[in-house]
């Protein structure tokens, strides 16, 4: 895990210095998604939600309640609760009017590596954020996710084929393979979304998914 100057905002930092004093939240979640990524390990774009996973059943009221009772020290921000599926949402707005989305979610699917730790923060390893990724591609495209996966496939070597295999065995469910390729075909759709901090040549990602479409054929049972 590299890092190098922090692309987390003044109200991100505050938030998770605060996460790293409290046992309620730091014993029971780790981090992960979009910020964990580009802060710990690729350095690439900047991402604004932070993302907590649980591996045990949670109260999101309880942790609704828990924030609101110690807003005091994350510049008590207006907190806005909304549960999505099985996703908990907090919005916070400070007084400066800007805006900070949290998750915290149940998220039963056990680790494949061990995450890395800094101070009490566990974070989600880099393998493990690839994997949910592809998962998430199988199902819905999104265009940092995309960018995610071309950067972390030219830095770390992953390949896509033990990404898919490590998504089923992760999510204990079966990837649809044609859905996945048509979504591989369809990136040059998708390539305006995230603020990329690194110069990358669109037509470059557009190629390597393309070429990783190609490879899925012959999973797709005719």
């Amino acid at each position: 895990m590299s890092h190098n100057k922090s692309l987390l905002t003044s109200k991100q930092q505050e938030f998770l210095t605060f996460f790293n004093h409290y046992p309620d939240l730091y014993q029971n979640f780790y981090f992960s998604g979009g910020t964990a990524l580009a802060e710990f390990y690729l350095q690439h774009r900047f991402s604004e939600d932070l993302d907590f996973f649980s591996l045990i059943e949670i109260n999101p009221h309880e942790i609704n309640l828990f924030l609101n009772s110690h807003k005091i020290e994350f510049s008590s921000p207006q907190i806005q609760f909304r549960q999505s599926f099985n996703r908990n949402l907090f919005f916070l707005t400070y007084t400066d009017n800007s805006k900070l989305k949290l998750e915290f979610t149940y998220y039963p699917f056990p680790q494949l590596e061990i995450p890395q730790q800094q101070d009490n923060l566990k974070i989600d390893s880099v393998f493990d954020i690839a994997v949910n990724k592809i998962f998430t591609l199988s199902q819905q495209a999104r265009g940092r996710d995309y960018f995610d996966l071309y950067i972390i496939e030219q830095k770390y070597s992953f390949s896509f084929e033990k990404l898919i295999k490590k998504a089923r065995e992760k999510f204990d469910y079966p990837i649809d393979y044609l859905q996945l390729g048509i979504n591989f075909n369809q990136v040059d759709h998708y390539l305006d979304d995230p603020i990329l901090l690194k110069k990358i040549n669109h037509e470059e990602i557009s190629v390597f998914f393309k070429k990783e479409a190609q490879k899925l054929k012959n999973k797709i049972v005719k």
